[in-house]
């Protein structure tokens, strides 16, 4: 319980040291940023980088490079995909990022404009 609760917090203390690198490099160099990798990958680290994420509003951008470099870190390799909403929809936001095979997936709503590759990682084991 102690180990997890650690692995929570280095996670949240990472996800938002990340956070700040990623709003500055998106915005001077599109998605081409860079992120730090996490210190853990133990069992929590996740859910403290997730509850900090949440907690200084990420944007659905920033959140999926973060969660996708977790990923990465931990060799599973997720594509974070950027779409725009479908023309023949009239409500909700324009434009979703989100990370393929972690979060819900949106390509009903949003025709992919841009697949960011995950860093070096195997491909995820896909149960189902």
């Amino acid at each position: 319980m102690l180990r997890r609760a650690i692995a929570a917090g280095r996670g949240w203390l990472w996800a938002r040291s990340a956070l700040r690198v990623v709003r500055a490099e998106v915005r001077d160099d599109g998605l081409g940023v860079a992120v730090p990798p996490p210190p853990t990958v133990r069992r929590g680290s996740l859910r403290g980088a997730r509850l900090a994420l949440r907690r200084d509003s990420a944007s659905c951008l920033e959140k999926s490079l973060v969660i996708q470099r977790w990923y990465a870190s931990s060799g599973i390799a997720l594509d974070v995909i950027v779409g725009v909403r479908h023309p023949d929809l009239k409500d909700g936001p324009t434009a979703h990022a989100w990370v393929e095979h972690f979060d819900a997936d949106c390509s009903d709503r949003f025709a992919e404009i841009r697949r960011v590759q995950a860093p070096a990682g195997k491909p995820p084991r896909l149960v189902g």
